[in-house]
């Protein structure tokens, strides 16, 4: 179970860092190397049982990015998925929803109304965005920002890439 955790900060780490090449990214349609990411089965398959349960908590946010609910309604996402440069606080998101559970050939188990954006951070930085949801899905992925994650540890990425259903990097 700490390693999953571990994982999990990571993925965000990994998500704030690369953000910064968000450009390149939709032009190559891939972040580093090969792209090997797999579509999630509607049933989860194909990704392993001690993932399952994250597969509810991970999101398609209605504007085509992935969002993560951390808990009591708090999702995190990237800042440039918002219409926003530099720091912003407590900012309206009416008309945005977000999917919980699509994966190939599923429909979302659950969808939730952005509320507030309570933070948001699109810098060279920090690309980054917290946002209440009006109904918070089952599951949640909490994160701890107070710990580090070592370098030889294993990491696996879930992402709605380009509004696609659920796709999964495998254990990397």
């Amino acid at each position: 179970m700490r390693s999953f955790f571990y994982t999990l900060v990571l993925i965000l780490g990994v998500q704030v860092s690369l953000a910064q090449n968000f450009q390149s990214v939709a032009q190559n349609r891939k972040i580093i190397g090969n792209d090997n990411m797999k579509i999630v089965k509607a049933n989860g398959s194909n990704v392993p049982f001690k993932y399952h349960r994250a597969l509810e908590a991970i999101g398609l946010i209605s504007m085509g990015c992935t969002g993560t609910h951390i808990g009591q309604g708090l999702v995190i996402t990237a800042g440039h998925c918002f219409d926003a440069n530099k720091l912003r606080l407590n900012r309206s998101c009416e008309g945005i929803q977000v999917f919980w559970g699509v994966r190939e050939g599923k429909q979302p188990t659950f969808v939730s109304n952005c509320k507030q954006v309570l933070v948001l951070e699109r810098t060279q930085m920090r690309d980054y965005a917290l946002f209440k949801v009006d109904k918070a899905p089952r599951v949640a992925l909490p994160i701890r920002l107070n710990s580090k994650v070592p370098l030889s540890t294993r990491i696996t990425i879930f992402s709605h890439p380009f509004k696609q259903p659920l796709t999964w990097s495998g254990v990397c």
